[in-house]
């Protein structure tokens, strides 16, 4: 179904700045939930979003923490949006993240901020299966070694955030399927 909404959202989404990229997501996401973008549009504004650092971190937090029905299902335009432009270190990054941060939920007494957590990771691990390459093992790969003390790839990241040695643990099971078995993911 085609619309006055099948248009570009952005000129340059290469400019775009992380705030924009929030708000041109939720447009979008908006529209496609109305059913009032076509399929086409769909898939190749997204794929423009992802070309920039912005424009995939704005999509991913609206994405993934949004109440979005695409988000819980497949959809064929999204997984090929994501195979244009995979992101493969950022999807990792949001999977570690959000698994770690279910874990600090939960020792906060915060359920619903866990349940949210657990959401977020849920979700990833869906756009992850639709673009499981080699780069996207590799960085997996890199992640878990990290999390296990077994590579300074990923350390400072790690750092960064503060991880725990149990949150390392869930990170590092969290990766194992894409990194013991990635055909059948």
């Amino acid at each position: 179904m085609s619309s006055q909404f099948d248009q570009k959202i952005s000129e340059n989404p290469i400019e775009l700045s992380f705030e924009q990229a929030i708000a041109e997501t939720q447009a979008l996401l908006d529209q496609q939930n109305n059913h009032s973008i076509s399929d086409q549009v769909f898939t190749e504004q997204i794929s423009n979003l992802l070309e920039s650092e912005n424009g995939a971190r704005g999509f991913f937090v609206t994405f993934l923490t949004g109440e979005w029905q695409i988000a819980d299902q497949d959809h064929p335009s999204l997984s090929q949006a994501l195979k244009a432009q995979p992101q493969p270190e950022l999807l990792i990054k949001n999977l570690v993240m959000s698994t770690a941060m279910r874990i600090y939920h939960d020792r906060a007494g915060n359920s619903e901020l866990a349940t949210g957590s657990a959401r977020v990771s849920r979700r990833t691990a869906q756009l992850i299966n639709h673009v499981i390459t080699p780069e996207l093992l590799a960085i997996a790969k890199n992640m878990s070694d990290s999390a296990q003390g077994n590579s300074q790839i990923y350390q400072e990241f790690l750092r960064k955030w503060g991880y725990d040695p149990a949150q390392k643990e869930a990170i590092a099971n969290c990766l194992s399927a894409y990194i013991s078995n990635p055909a059948k993911v």
